[in-house]
């Protein structure tokens, strides 16, 4: 049994996360989820918005349930008796009459650009509950359209009264789990990536996690002489000393500590409020935490958040480019992986239908663009964000008072065209995964250029490494290596693109697990030994794959020496050191791995096959971020004729392969004819 598996089955579970989306008492329910938020509604219109979207074809509602608008008063809490656009409970009730299940999010943070995101005023400014600078300062977040204080999740006093808004929220809406009401699965916290104040000596110096800090460093070096080898001087302290200060300042071991600790901090914070939620009473629900945009320069450990919650899942929201598609492929086949290795449904759990105001518009096309690429790159399910209109909030195909807009038709299209090519069931072969070792990303995160502003922020819009990074900062004579790493994946990524070679994207981290049936493994060297992810190397070398180091640096301790790492196909190299005979070598490694191939012919536009489970074509994604409408022929997929499933054109098969016509800044979702 896998250890996801052993976790679930250890407890009582009234809903069951599936590879297809949530089984509720026999039935599989697909992941299609619409955002509704009850407290910013008319009660007169909830009935209508939530037959509306069980109309437009949405199987959930989904829905936070924030701290700060229901809290009266310290451990009070209103639910409808003085307001009655409080009362979820009713909310709910009217959403199970309607036939949908229903996703709560009750924080503590919930963001959903309310004023403190969610959080009561009195926590914001209460010093015990408040993360703390290296200065000792409270940390704040520069977020219209108040700045404020973020709190600490190291913080006893912001554990407990967490725990006391859980135990609110669970008398409230704990009668109404599935089968008894609409509750199906439950999310833990909100985008946990510190708030986004994410430069690496940012936060948190809170007193309690520097007490944790000393006890992580403690356990991970056991002895002084341990710590005093790994930093590279004597003069340390133990208990450690405190943490690495910007800019620069101690050894490079140090400030890549200090960036893992943040990574066990986040985890272990979320899997404490999970237990707490459990405790409060929303027990026996699949948990969920959802990763913001850019969490690959956040402080988040995937393997770890996947032990502290059921389904990890991610946000989109993007616009119709080249840069924001490949990013898109980047953190979609990422996440996608964890979540099949766990057979758990690949969910993104808020992909944007509209925007904020105060942030730059985002277009009903490539609000389009986003959801449709994003299921060409492995999703499976997502939730509409937002799906019926509110305040402080433009372009959502509902509208407040339960109407649809022009928008509406294009889910009512979509869901229509899913269940006809049966997408929740397919499955996207990626037999290339590329890795990106976690001691690069904690590396980057150290190296980020701009402080407070964090490379979340910078990630999340789509910029790389040489973008968020200042190379020099903690350079020591070792060369550009944090650079050199996300060079050398770059460069295979665009290398495999242009072959038409499908692939994803794994986090070191997770490789113990998203590594099986994959052909061909590579992953960029560096200068810190990963004994775990050198050990998931060599089991997938062992396994058959053929796994190929990028770079001159050494990612294998002594004990686990390069030759044990692959010995499959002597075609395809073991190490590659010069980055200009990419083309060539994966050439090579399309014939000798038998590697699929979906080529297109024109720079840019990129082909998805996905499959049914008896291994026949079953949709076809095209996807064309430039900004030119083209003719492409897609080659490799066997598909003799295809029609549009949104809007009923076809394509034929020619001497070369299947043409399309794809327009610009869009996707085409077809399927055999």
């Amino acid at each position: 049994m896998r250890p996801a598996d052993e976790r679930v089955a250890q407890r009582k579970l009234r809903t069951r996360l599936v590879p297809e989306g949530v089984e509720a008492g026999g039935e599989v329910v697909p992941l299609w989820v619409g955002a509704a938020h009850y407290f910013r509604l008319d009660p007169r219109s909830w009935r209508p918005a939530l037959a509306r979207l069980r109309d437009v074809g949405f199987r959930f509602v989904d829905t936070y349930v924030p701290w700060g608008v229901h809290e009266t008063a310290p451990g009070e809490a209103d639910f409808g008796a003085r307001d009655p656009r409080l009362d979820v409970a009713a909310f709910l009730r009217i959403a199970h009459d309607e036939g949908l299940l229903a996703i709560v999010r009750p924080g503590p943070h919930v963001n959903a650009e309310l004023t403190w995101f969610g959080l009561p005023e009195r926590i914001v400014w209460d010093a015990a509950c408040q993360a703390r600078s290296p200065r000792g300062g409270p940390v704040i977040l520069p977020m219209l359209p108040l700045s404020f204080p973020v709190p600490s999740y190291a913080s006893r006093a912001f554990e407990r009264e967490t725990a006391r808004w859980y135990a609110q929220v669970g008398r409230e809406l704990a009668p109404l789990r599935w089968p008894d009401g609409p509750i199906a699965l439950v999310q833990v916290d909100n985008e946990g990536a510190m708030y986004f104040r994410d430069g690496v000596a940012e936060q948190d110096h809170h007193p309690d996690a520097i007490a944790l800090w000393h006890a992580f460093v403690r356990a991970r070096y056991r002895t002084f002489a341990a710590l005093c080898a790994a930093w590279g001087r004597d003069d340390v302290a133990w208990p450690p000393a405190p943490p690495p200060r910007w800019p620069g300042a101690g050894p490079i071991q140090a400030h890549l500590d200090w960036a893992a600790f943040q990574d066990h901090l986040v985890a272990r914070s979320i899997g404490r409020m999970a237990r707490s939620l459990a405790a409060g009473g929303l027990s026996e629900l699949p948990t969920t935490h959802n990763v913001p945009m850019g969490h690959e320069a956040a402080p988040i450990d995937l393997h770890a958040l996947s032990r502290s919650v059921d389904l990890v899942c991610l946000d989109a929201y993007a616009r119709a480019t080249p840069r924001d598609a490949a990013n898109l492929a980047r953190r979609t086949s990422e996440v996608c992986e964890l979540a099949k290795a766990s057979h758990h449904p690949p969910y993104g759990g808020e992909i944007g239908a509209g925007y904020a105001p105060y942030f730059p518009p985002i277009a009903e096309h490539d609000s389009i663009f986003a959801l449709l690429a994003s299921l060409a790159f492995g999703l499976r399910g997502f939730d509409v964000y937002m799906a019926v209109d509110r305040d402080r909030w433009i372009g959502a195909p509902i509208d407040a008072e339960g109407r649809e807009r022009p928008f509406a038709a294009f889910f009512r299209a979509l869901f229509a065209a899913l269940d006809r090519v049966g997408f929740a069931s397919l499955r996207r072969a990626t037999p290339v995964r590329l890795v990106t070792p976690r001691s690069q990303r904690w590396l980057e995160r150290s190296l980020s250029a701009f402080g407070a502003l964090g490379g979340t922020f910078l990630a999340s819009v789509g910029a790389g490494v040489r973008e968020r990074c200042l190379e020099d900062e903690l350079d020591r004579g070792a060369g550009p290596i944090a650079f050199a790493g996300s060079d050398a994946l770059l460069a295979l990524e665009q290398a495999l693109a242009r072959r038409g070679v499908p692939f994803a994207h794994v986090a070191g981290e997770t490789a113990s697990t998203t590594l099986a049936g994959a052909r061909w493994v590579v992953t960029p060297t560096t200068v810190v030994p990963e004994p775990t992810l050198a050990r998931a190397l060599a089991a997938a070398g062992r396994r058959g794959a053929k796994v190929t180091l990028l770079g001159s640096g050494s990612i294998a301790p002594s004990r686990a020496p390069e030759r044990s790492l692959g010995r499959r196909a002597g075609a395809v190299p073991g190490r590659i050191d010069d980055l200009e005979s990419l083309d060539e070598v994966v050439g090579r490694a399309i014939a000798a791995l038998h590697l699929p191939a979906y080529p297109v012919d024109a720079p840019g536009v990129t082909a998805a096959l996905h499959h049914d489970a008896r291994g026949r074509a079953a949709a076809l994604f095209v996807v064309q971020p430039g900004d030119e409408d083209r003719t492409v022929v897609v080659g490799g997929t066997g598909i003799g004729a295809a029609v549009d499933v949104l809007d009923g054109t076809r394509a034929v098969a020619s001497a070369r392969g299947l043409e399309v016509t794809v327009r610009a800044r869009s996707v085409r979702l077809l399927a055999p004819a």
